[in-house]
C-alpha cells in the first residue's frame, strides 16, 4: 500500500481538514500566538525565523527556554541518557556477547511528559526473538501482551539490526497488538507499538525491498481503524510518526497518520 522507508501516510476525511506534524519542532514552538516579536532572543541554540524561535528537540516555548527532556538518570540497575519527552530511552547496559541479542539494550524507559522523569523501565530477555514474540502473542494475557509490546520496542531500537525478516515480524506483531486496542484500551501497549513503528522507519531503505508489504498494508489499515474507534481522541507521537484522531461537533472526522523525514516548518 505504501513504502515505509521514507513515509507512512494515510489521510481519511469526510471534509477538508489539514494538520501537519513536524518531527523536529514541537507544536507549542510553532503556535501562531508565539509569533512576530522581532526582538525575541532564542535560547538554547534555537534559531530565529520570521519572528519565531525554532527550537531543538529538547527545548520548547516562545524563546526555547522550557525544557523538553528527561535528564540522564540511573533507574534500578540501568542507566538512561538524556531523552526528549514522550520518547523511549535505551539503557547503556547491553545484552552480553554470548546471548542471542548481543549488543541490544537490556531495557528501555519512557520519558514521561508530565513528570519530566523516566517511567519504570521495561526489560527484555536477551534470548527472546521477534519470531518467538509473534508466535507467543496468540493466547497471551493482557499483562503478557504489554511485556511483549515492550520487548518488541527494545528489539527494534537499533536501525542497523533491522533486517527484512525482522521488519516484517515487527509489523505483524504491532498489527496484532494494535488490533487488540480496538477492543481494549491499553495506552502502554499503544505507545510501545507506535514507538516500534517509528523505529522501523529508521531502517535502511534497502531493507524494504524484501519486506512483506502485505504486513505493512495490514498495519496501516489497523492504525486507521484504531484512530476511528468510538470515543477516541488519542494522540500518539514518536520521532518518525504521529497518530491522531480528531472528533468535531459536526459529523466531520479526520485521521492523519504521517511520517516525515528531515525538517519542516508549519506555515
Amino acid at each position: 500500500m505504501c513504502k515505509m522507508e521514507y513515509f507512512l501516510l494515510l489521510t481519511i476525511s469526510s471534509a477538508i481538514f489539514d494538520q501537519t506534524w513536524c518531527q523536529n519542532y514541537s507544536s507549542s514552538t510553532l503556535r501562531p500566538n508565539n509569533i512576530t516579536n522581532p526582538t525575541v532572543v532564542c535560547e538554547n541554540m534555537g534559531t530565529l525565523q520570521n519572528g519565531i524561535c525554532l527550537c531543538l528537540d529538547d527545548w520548547t516555548g516562545a524563546s526555547c527556554s522550557i525544557s523538553n527532556f528527561c535528564p540522564g538518570q540511573n533507574l534500578k540497575q540501568f542507566t538512561f541518557p538524556k531523552t526528549v519527552l514522550g520518547q523511549f530511552a535505551s539503557s547503556v547496559e547491553r545484552c552480553p556477547p554470548e546471548t542471542t541479542n548481543a549488543g541490544i539494550p537490556q531495557a528501555s524507559a519512557l520519558c514521561n511528559k508530565t513528570s519530566h522523569s523516566f517511567d519504570s523501565p521495561n526489560t527484555v530477555d536477551c534470548s527472546l526473538t521477534l519470531d518467538t514474540i509473534n508466535a507467543d502473542l496468540s493466547g497471551a494475557t493482557p499483562e503478557q501482551k504489554q511485556n511483549l509490546a515492550a520487548s518488541t520496542q527494545i528489539l527494534t531500537s537499533i536501525p542497523e539490526r533491522l533486517t527484512p525478516h525482522n521488519i516484517t515480524n515487527a509489523a505483524k506483531i504491532t498489527n496484532k497488538l494494535l488490533s487488540d486496542q480496538l477492543k481494549t484500551q491499553n495506552m502502554d501497549i499503544a505507545v510501545s507499538a507506535v514507538a516500534t513503528i517509528s523505529q522501523l522507519l529508521n531502517a535502511s531503505h534497502e531493507m524494504y525491498t524484501s519486506v512483506d508489504h502485505d504486513a505493512i498494508s495490514e498495519l496501516t489499515q489497523t492504525l486507521q481503524n484504531l484512530s476511528l474507534r468510538e470515543n477516541s481522541n488519542s494522540l500518539l507521537v514518536q520521532p518518525n510518526v504521529a497518530v491522531q484522531s480528531l472528533k468535531m461537533q459536526t459529523p466531520i472526522q479526520n485521521v492523519q497518520l504521517t511520517s516525515l523525514k528531515g525538517k519542516c516548518v508549519l506555515i
